[in-house]
């Protein structure tokens, strides 16, 4: 029987190329990944394929390289929502749905099943929701990754014992009619998002602040969500 201390490295080890891989990808430069938005003809109703779970929660503790990303400087942090009833998956559906019914944009959501749970849908996959769903102008798939908290990169050494939110997607339309993909990119809370500056209500004092007030922390996960919706829902809107 594997010892206590094995296991908990080895859930450490698995949140910590988790993180480190979707942070890397939304980081880094994405190159013919993106897609900017090319309408073909206004939006009137949308599939949206239903929403994948975004994983484990994660919380990154202060390193002295905030770069690395090893077993002892993050830890899973699914105690931070448990008992909370928070479903980050359906509550980022519903703040979609939402956003876009205010731009008179009717949404369906498509109970849909990927190959690859944690990845955009294959193009074989768009066109059988395609065939399967007349009457819609395109198809939207969000992929969420990495929710949890974690620390700013670029604002300063002070700031590295201050966790705050974190939420990414990837997400891609893809057109009904030319099966052509019509927008396409990958973006997160706290990078790209928002634009301007980040909700201080919830960037917690230190990790010991953020443990203490799981109320809170859930708040600033539904805030950070909402935020890359309306985000998304923007870039597809005039």
């Amino acid at each position: 029987m594997p010892h206590k201390h094995s296991a908990v490295n080895c859930l450490a080890g698995r949140a910590s190329k988790f993180l480190a891989v979707g942070l890397a990808t939304l980081l880094m430069g994405c190159g013919t990944f993106v897609v900017n938005y090319s309408p073909e003809l206004p939006l009137h109703k949308i599939a949206l394929l239903s929403i994948p779970e975004a994983g484990d929660y994660f919380l990154e503790l202060p390193s002295a390289q905030v770069w690395v990303r090893e077993g002892p400087n993050l830890r899973l942090a699914n105690d931070l929502v448990s008992g909370s009833g928070f479903d980050l998956s359906r509550y980022l559906e519903r703040s979609v749905i939402e956003r876009f019914r205010a731009s008179h944009i009717e949404v369906m959501v498509v109970p849909f099943r990927r190959l690859n749970p944690h990845a955009l849908a294959e193009p074989s996959e768009i066109n059988g929701v395609i065939d399967r769903n007349g009457g819609v102008d395109a198809v939207l798939d969000i992929a969420p990754s990495s929710p949890g908290y974690h620390f700013g990169y670029d604002l300063g050494e002070h700031q590295r014992a201050h966790p705050r939110p974190m939420i990414g997607m990837s997400v891609q339309l893809v057109s009904a009619r030319t099966r052509k993909v019509l927008y396409r990119d990958r973006f997160a809370y706290g990078y790209q998002v928002p634009p301007g500056a980040e909700d201080e209500k919830y960037i917690f004092t230190d990790v010991a602040a953020l443990e203490s007030d799981h109320k809170l922390a859930v708040a600033g996960l539904k805030y950070a969500t909402d935020s890359v919706a309306s985000y998304l829902v923007s870039q597809l809107t005039p």
